[in-house]
Order: C-alpha cells, then structure tokens, then sequence
C-alpha cells in the first residue's frame, strides 16, 4: 500500500508558477528593487491566487525574493558580499559541469550552440537585451545539463535566481564591449576542437567579465 498521499492540485499549479518564476528570475526578467505582486503573477500565469503566493514564499525561503514591508515583495538587490559569494560558487561549479557537458556535447547539440549563439548576438544588435539574457541562460544550461550533473545545476541554477537580475545591469556597456560574445564564440571553439578543458576556462573568463563590472557597479 502506498504511502504517498494525492497531490492537490493546487500543489502542482504551485510547482509550475514556481518553475516559471525561477526562470524570469535567472534571466534578468525582473530587475534588483523591483517589486513582485502575487496578483500580478496570478494574472499573468493565468492562476488563482493560492498557487502564486506558494510559489512567491517558495522563493522567498530560498533567499530569490524578500520582503520589504508586511505585504511588498521585492527582489534583492546585490550587495557586495552576495556577488562574492555568488561568483565563488559559480567559478567553482559551472567549469566543472562545463568541461562534464562538452565532452558529452553531441554535434547537433553544438550546432544548437551556435543558434542560440547567433540569436543572441542579433538580439545584442538590435539592442533588445532581455532577449539576451534569455538566450545567455539557454546557452549556458544546455551544456551544464549536458554534464549529468543535475544536483550541482540545481545549486548554479540557484546562484542564477540571485544574480539574474542584477545582469540587467551589464547592459549597454557589454553590448559594446563584446565580453560575453567573445567568450561564448571562444567556448564554442573549444568545442568543435574536442578541448572540454578550454572551454571550461571560457566559462571561468565569461564569469569573472560580469563579476568585474558588476562589483564596479556596486562599488
């Protein structure tokens, strides 16, 4: 006889607002200071009431969003010890998953790389940014995920949710210096030369280029 109890289904609406949320959150949909209404994420995902704000709390438990008064929810903005500590986690796991993934990349994978890659670089052009970040966050996860490594991609994609927003805050500036499209245009060299290691370290530089405006900004 089983012990599982029957999931309600206001529970699994719960688990997808949540799901949605996460990934406006790591692709820079809502901005540092921004205020997040259930209402307005009830309305916008079509849900009663009930499932957005468990999602919402959900998020607030993880540290994603935070409360700044007895009913506004906001999303935190960066301060300086938590771009640290962000980062220190990033470059620690992400080139791990990295040099994981590409050696299990398939070629229509990198092929997939590469339109990603070039979508994004047109969204730069066009100067449509939050197209940017979302096409940045397709780009890095499909390796990540690529590596087998699903419970260290749960704790980047974590790290993701606290720094996703404050990646709105690159642009402009990195849509004239190129940083990040360099550096994806080198990883995806790495790749077609079979070199996992090199394009681990590409992710290292990708990383430390948004830590070193960011920490600018914050500064």
């Amino acid at each position: 006889m089983s012990t599982i109890r029957p999931v309600k289904r206001e529970n699994s609406l719960s688990a997808r607002v949540y799901l949605e949320l996460r990934r406006a959150l790591m692709t820079g949909v809502y901005k540092p200071g921004e205020k997040v209404t259930i209402r307005a994420i009830a309305d916008a995902a079509q849900v009663s009431f009930t499932p957005a704000r468990e999602a919402v709390g959900r998020l607030i438990i993880e540290g994603a969003l935070e409360y700044e008064g007895p009913k506004t929810v906001v999303v935190p903005v960066l301060n300086r010890h938590a771009l640290e500590e962000v980062t220190a986690i990033r470059k620690r796991l992400e080139p791990l998953v990295t040099d994981l993934g590409a050696q299990r990349l398939s070629k229509p994978q990198v092929s997939q790389l590469h339109r990603i890659q070039n979508r994004l670089e047109k969204s730069m052009n066009r100067g449509n940014f939050r197209e940017v970040l979302r096409q940045n966050e397709e780009f890095h996860f499909l390796i990540y995920r690529c590596s087998g490594f699903m419970y260290a991609v749960q704790m980047i994609e974590s790290c993701w949710m606290r720094i996703g927003p404050s990646l709105n805050l690159l642009y402009p500036e990195f849509s004239i210096s190129r940083a990040g499209i360099s550096n994806h245009n080198a990883l995806l060299a790495a790749l077609e030369a079979e070199k996992p290691f090199e394009a681990s370290n590409w992710i290292t530089s990708d990383i430390e280029a948004g830590y070193a405006r960011l920490s600018e900004l914050i500064a």
